[in-house]
C-alpha cells in the first residue's frame, strides 16, 4: 500500500508561510525557457533544519535547490541561479530539455510576507514584487489588480508574484453528494462551507442549518463557487435568485436536463434576468448521465477548478 502523506499537494501559500513564520529560505522560479512543469512564481522554502515545504520544479530539482539555499543562508545574500539550459551546473540537466531561472532568498521581508498572507486571509488578492539581483531583494506589496498575472515588470526590474484567494465553496443541499464533493474539495485544499437543510439527518459536522426560502446569511466574493445539491428542488426558489446575484464566479445546480428545464421556468417566474439565468450551470458536473454519488462529486468539482483557472490565470493557460 503507498504512503499517500509524502504526495499531499501544496497548497499555494504554504513556501510564502514557513518563508514569512519558519525562517525558511524563499525560493522562486522567475524564468521559464522551453517546456516545464510548473509555471512561473511556483515557490520553495527551506527550514533552518533542512526540511521543505512547496513545489516548485515537480520533484526535478529539490536537492540542488536545497544545497543552494543553505549556501545562500550561510552567506545572507540572495541570489539566481539558472537550471539546465544553458545553465553552469553540466551535471543537472532537466528532463524536459528546457531551462529555468529560480531566485533564492535567505532573508525575505517577513513582516511584509505576514501581511500578504493577511490580506489572502481577508480574501483580498495580491501582488508581491522583489528585484532579483545578487543582494538583498527590494519587497513591496499591493493590491493584485483583475488580470494580472506573475512575471517580469516590462522593464525587467522587478519580479511580480500574484497570489489570489483560495478557491472557496458554498454548497447548500443534503444527501450523499454533499458529502463527496465536500471530500474531495478538501483535498484539494479549498475552503469548504456546508449548508444542510434544518432538523434533517446526516448534517456533516460544521455544516450550518438551512431554512426553507431563505439563503445563507453570508458575504460572497468573486473567488467563492455556490453549488445547489438539492433532490427537493423548491429548496432552490429562496437561494439560486440570491446565488445568482451574487459575485460568486460559478453558480451550478444538480439536476437532469428535465430539472434544469423546470428550473429555468421558476427562475422566470421569480423575474430573475436572462443575464443572471446565463450564469448558472445545470446539469452540474463536466461528466454527462452521472448518477453515483463519488462520481458526480468528482466531476462537479472538476468543473469548479476548471472555471476557477479560467478566472485567475486565463493568459497563462
Amino acid at each position: 500500500m503507498i504512503d499517500a502523506a509524502p504526495y499531499m499537494l501544496a497548497a499555494d501559500t504554504d513556501a510564502l508561510r514557513a518563508a514569512a513564520f519558519d525562517g525558511a529560505v524563499l525560493c522562486t522560479l522567475v524564468g521559464v525557457e522551453g517546456g516545464f512543469s510548473r509555471s512561473v512564481g511556483a515557490q520553495f522554502a527551506v527550514r533552518p533544519d533542512g526540511s521543505t515545504v512547496g513545489d516548485m520544479t515537480g520533484g526535478c530539482l529539490e536537492a540542488a535547490l536545497i544545497t543552494e539555499a543553505q549556501d545562500a543562508r550561510a552567506t545572507g545574500r540572495a541570489r539566481s541561479v539558472r537550471y539546465g539550459l544553458g545553465s553552469p551546473f553540466i551535471d543537472i540537466r532537466l528532463p524536459c530539455g528546457g531551462g529555468v531561472d529560480c531566485f533564492i532568498d535567505p532573508a525575505p521581508d517577513r513582516a511584509l510576507l505576514a501581511d500578504a498572507l493577511a490580506r489572502l486571509e481577508a480574501r483580498a488578492p495580491v501582488a508581491l514584487s522583489f528585484t532579483t539581483e545578487e543582494g538583498k531583494a527590494d519587497y513591496r506589496l499591493e493590491a493584485a489588480q483583475p488580470g494580472r498575472v506573475s512575471g517580469f515588470e516590462e522593464d525587467g526590474g522587478r519580479f511580480t508574484r500574484i497570489f489570489h484567494p483560495r478557491l472557496r465553496l458554498l454548497l447548500l443541499g443534503i444527501g450523499p453528494e454533499m458529502h463527496a464533493v465536500a471530500r474531495y474539495a478538501q483535498v484539494h485544499g479549498c475552503q469548504v462551507e456546508s449548508f444542510w437543510p434544518a432538523g434533517r439527518q446526516g448534517m456533516p459536522p460544521r455544516a450550518e442549518p438551512l431554512w426553507l426560502g431563505s439563503p445563507p446569511d453570508l458575504s460572497v466574493d468573486p473567488w467563492t463557487a455556490i453549488i445547489l445539491l438539492f433532490h427537493e428542488h423548491e429548496w432552490e426558489s429562496g437561494i439560486l435568485p440570491w446565488a445568482l446575484a451574487s459575485d460568486a464566479f460559478f453558480v451550478g445546480a444538480m439536476g437532469g436536463a428535465r430539472t434544469s428545464e423546470g428550473r429555468q421556468a421558476e427562475l422566470r417566474r421569480l423575474g430573475v434576468s436572462n443575464a443572471d439565468m446565463a450564469r448558472l450551470h445545470g446539469p452540474i458536473g463536466l461528466i454527462p448521465h452521472v448518477k453515483d454519488a463519488r462520481t458526480l462529486g468528482l466531476s462537479i468539482l472538476a468543473q469548479v477548478v476548471a472555471h476557477y483557472l479560467d478566472l485567475l490565470v486565463p493568459a497563462e493557460r
